[in-house]
């Protein structure tokens, strides 16, 4: 199908920001070791008939974000309505930096606000000494308004835990543990997520 061949890429969309001027932009970017394929998303701009019978192709993709700062411009560009069609949302980079990343962090998961209809919020970068409990609790004071909104939008103030996964290699366990230690340490940082949630 027409749709598939120029809104389907198989590789994933890639998202980076860069600095134009005094301004800071997101654009799609190459996955290491791929080509970019014919993706044509405006052809999504010729007449409505096509943006709403094909819109969904391009939406089902996963979105992978280099940084928070990349999340927070592309939602901006989408708007309100199409944030409701994201399905699996990654974020490289997340860490736990100030000045402007911290506030990108923040800002980047309260615009997500719109995207009630998630599958999937991957975050990586959380590499530090910080234990899982320590992680769900840097993680809700960036995400707590995100967290209200799906909650509100999906029935229980903590169905955003039910989606939200971190990587496995981010938690801190000695060398040559088994992988059910960092499966154990996700499963703390869900419990301690889930009552954020349920108690704010």
């Amino acid at each position: 199908m027409i749709y598939e061949m120029a809104l389907v890429d198989p590789n994933n969309v890639h998202v980076a920001v860069t600095s134009r001027g005094l301004r800071q932009m997101p654009y799609r970017t190459r996955m290491y070791g791929h080509t970019m394929t014919k993706f044509r998303p405006a052809l999504l701009a010729v007449n409505k008939q096509i943006n709403a019978e094909a819109i969904n192709y391009l939406y089902g993709h996963k979105f992978i974000f280099t940084g928070s700062a990349a999340l927070m411009g592309f939602l901006f560009m989408i708007g309100h309505l199409n944030q409701k069609r994201l399905n699996v949302i990654r974020i490289e980079s997340w860490g736990s930096s100030r000045g402007a990343k911290k506030v990108a962090n923040h800002s980047g998961l309260t615009m997500l606000g719109g995207a009630t209809n998630l599958k999937s919020l991957e975050i990586g970068g959380m590499r530090d000494r910080r234990g899982p409990g320590e992680k769900a609790k840097l993680f809700f004071k960036d995400a707590h308004l995100f967290i209200q909104a799906f909650g509100i939008a999906n029935g229980a103030k903590d169905a955003a835990v039910d989606i939200v996964e971190l990587d496995r290699a981010d938690f801190p366990v000695p060398y040559g543990a088994k992988d059910s230690l960092k499966e154990e340490q996700h499963q703390v940082f869900q419990r301690r997520l889930r009552n954020f949630a349920n108690s704010n």
